[in-house]
């Protein structure tokens, strides 16, 4: 299952992108009853990601690596991709866009994941769409809103 979220945000990719690397900021991205805790963080290929939750949501620890950064000049793009999950994730790979627009960022947001047992995947869709849409306003808070740009918005 998939789905992707994008918020356009005033500062350039290049001062958004580094954000992503403080534990402070990545904590702030989850509503706080889900309880988000960054173990360990690292932003360059091959480097993991660990995070904890103890509140609403899964529980346990949850690892990705960077399997994917490219840097270039209409913006960043990194996929991480978990080694370990608590249940009832089988699987997850998220891949992350800075995309520079003239205002601006277009920051991406688009995860894809397995859940075991299969039948759960659309209540775990529900529950991680409304999760990223909650960072939406972390973004437009943290970076400012993009002037003249559309509102943010959501595929499956």
């Amino acid at each position: 299952m998939d789905f992707r979220v994008t918020t356009s945000v005033a500062q350039p990719p290049d001062e958004v992108f580094p954000v992503f690397g403080e534990a402070s900021f990545v904590q702030s991205l989850a509503p706080s009853m889900m309880g988000l805790r960054v173990v360990r963080i690292g932003l360059r290929l091959g480097e993991e990601i660990e995070v904890r939750f103890t509140g609403l949501g899964p529980r346990g620890p949850w690892i990705s690596r960077i399997v994917s950064l490219d840097e270039g000049p209409t913006g960043i793009r990194f996929v991480d991709r978990s080694v370990e999950l608590p249940w009832p994730f089988a699987a997850f790979e998220h891949h992350h866009g800075f995309e520079a627009e003239a205002s601006g960022t277009m920051i991406v947001d688009a995860p894809t994941f397995t859940t075991r047992p299969g039948f759960l995947g659309p209540f775990v869709w529900l529950f991680l769409r409304w999760s990223f849409g909650y960072r939406q306003r972390v973004y437009r808070q943290r970076f400012g809103r993009a002037p003249g740009a559309a509102r943010a918005s959501s595929t499956r």
